[in-house]
């Protein structure tokens, strides 16, 4: 209930779903929105993070399990041209990765088992990842980046839905960083972006600030990180009258 999607929901007084899913970048986020299209949103949000560049590149990811969990992702055919890319499969086990779970995510306590899987664990990373390539250059992010938000932008209008990007940084104390210049690069008019780093690094000026993030953690948002992000977003809707049926009826 704290997070900025159901804030937001409750203050305009609207349904509002959340489809953000661990690990997932742009790529997802755009199959995420064309799966969910009947549900006929007048407002997207697509919350990009720092990693998201990277994400859209990488055949696999990162999870509580050492292994790959294969995702579609963007390559590049003979002409260079991005398109998205079914998951790799053979770079999944599911038997190993479901034993992994058995035995170690939901065994309880520590025991010898824990010990064993920290020996594979090291011997996988360092045998099987190696060998997973993907191109992660400037170039590869910066036009991967620009052709999911192209697509994500051109669905949004089949359905008439406002696409707004809001820029997530790193939410703790002295870890926030701009923009990427893949993101900025990317917008075109019809987007609305909301960039929440100068807003990070107004609040953390003020002394004894409490953190944004969730306890022990340096960059996912808690409950007041959300709170800053809805209200930002809230301040972006309202100015540009996005909601505003659903508004003159709450009031």
């Amino acid at each position: 209930e704290h997070t900025f999607t159901e804030r937001l929901g409750r203050e305009f007084g609207v349904p509002a779903s959340n489809f953000a899913l661990p690990g997932y970048g742009t790529v997802q986020s755009l199959q995420m929105l064309k799966r969910n299209l009947g549900l006929k949103p007048k407002v997207v949000i697509y919350g990009f993070i720092p990693d998201h560049p990277r994400r859209n590149l990488t055949p696999c990811v990162l999870n509580n399990a050492p292994f790959c969990r294969a995702v579609s992702f963007v390559d590049f055919n003979e002409h260079k041209e991005p398109y998205i890319h079914l998951p790799r499969f053979e770079l999944f086990d599911p038997k190993l990765f479901n034993k992994f779970e058995d035995e170690v995510l939901y065994s309880g306590g520590v025991g010898f088992k824990d010990i064993l899987w920290r020996i594979r664990t090291d011997l996988y990373r360092f045998k099987e990842w190696k060998d997973i390539k993907y191109p992660d250059d400037p170039v590869s992010r910066k036009i991967s980046t620009a052709y999911l938000i192209n697509e994500m932008s051109k669905v949004a209008k089949t359905i008439d839905a406002k696409l707004i990007i809001v820029y997530l940084p790193l939410f703790g104390k002295g870890y926030a960083q701009p923009p990427p210049e893949e993101l900025l690069a990317s917008l075109s008019s019809d987007i609305l972006f909301v960039d929440m780093y100068p807003k990070v690094v107004e609040y953390y000026k003020k002394e004894n600030s409490p953190a944004l993030t969730i306890p022990g953690d340096y960059a996912h948002p808690g409950e007041l990180g959300h709170a800053l992000i809805s209200h930002e977003l809230e301040k972006a809707i309202r100015r540009e009258n996005l909601l505003k049926e659903s508004i003159s009826a709450k009031y």
